[in-house]
């Protein structure tokens, strides 16, 4: 079905009107929805319903190519290696039908790069809380703190907007362009991204249309 809008990697946090496509417990959290793997199940969330595929994104999926019109994905590309980080934008380009658009979202390492040189006080103060809060270690410096930055979280490569924007080229898309949060018509979208100050702060923000 031509139109369709993707949310990869995104959690648990779950958009409606989006097929929210990631790799889950066959129970969320809340113990209400089973998630078993390669079934689409809906699940109601604030805004309407969402439906949730568990399912790694690199398998065969319930969408055929080029039938995507939008495809978002926050703080997951990050996650995966440099060879399956680029396997990733070409998924994404192939999936999309012409005119559609990528929006990607990640922690921008030439942010925090200048951060750490100009010694960006409310930055640090908003990391090392939520460091402490999930290593229980509150940074003493800024170098520990960027290497939190570079080396927890499961993250197993860095980008800036430089890179993405000349990735998405190389993959192929016809226009990209840096974006700033909230920058976009799609509320969920919106709302997800203007929700937390310090996210903002690391994030960068791409948008390729095929």
């Amino acid at each position: 079905m031509p139109g369709l809008k993707l949310h990869v990697g995104g959690g648990d946090n779950f958009f409606p009107g989006f097929l929210n496509i990631g790799l889950f417990s066959e129970e969320v959290t809340d113990g209400t929805t089973k998630l078993k793997k390669g079934k689409i199940v809906e699940r109601d969330v604030e805004g309407g319903t969402a439906k949730v595929l568990n399912q790694d994104f690199f398998e065969e999926l319930p969408v055929s190519k080029e039938e995507v019109s939008f495809i978002y994905s926050s703080h997951m590309v990050e996650h995966l290696g440099f060879e399956d980080g680029r396997k990733f934008f070409q998924r994404c380009y192939d999936l999309l039908e012409r005119g559609g658009s990528f929006r990607v979202v990640f922690p921008d390492f030439r942010k925090a790069v200048d951060y750490y040189i100009r010694g960006k006080k409310d930055f640090f103060d908003k990391y090392s809380d939520i460091v402490e809060q999930v290593y229980d270690h509150t940074p003493e410096t800024y170098g520990e703190l960027m290497a939190f930055f570079l080396h927890k979280w499961g993250h197993k490569w860095v980008y800036d907007t430089e890179t993405v924007v000349n990735l998405m080229r190389k993959t192929g898309f016809r226009e990209v362009a840096v974006s700033e949060a909230g920058e976009t018509v799609e509320i969920h979208v919106k709302l997800h991204e203007t929700a937390n100050d310090l996210r903002r702060m690391e994030s960068g923000y791409v948008v390729g249309i095929k």
